[in-house]
């Protein structure tokens, strides 16, 4: 079981990953739909998934380095 302070941890971790990943999107200019497409996932599902809104974000980050060729 995780204490608060290490779930303050991840939760901060997450928060920096996820902004990581739409600067880096922003920053290339790359169109969120061709992603999404590329991915196998709903404009809502990969929205959220940039939002914070849903868990696995290890998951998603992993395959979505493997659909721009960063793995």
């Amino acid at each position: 079981m995780t204490n608060f302070h290490e779930q303050s941890s991840l939760d901060r971790h997450v928060t920096q990953t996820l902004e990581n990943i739409n600067t880096f999107i922003d920053g290339e200019g790359l169109k969120r739909k061709r992603l999404e497409k590329r991915l196998g996932m709903s404009e809502s599902n990969f929205s959220d998934y940039l939002n914070g809104k849903r868990s696995n974000i290890l998951d998603f980050s992993v395959k979505l380095a493997e659909v721009l060729g960063l793995d």
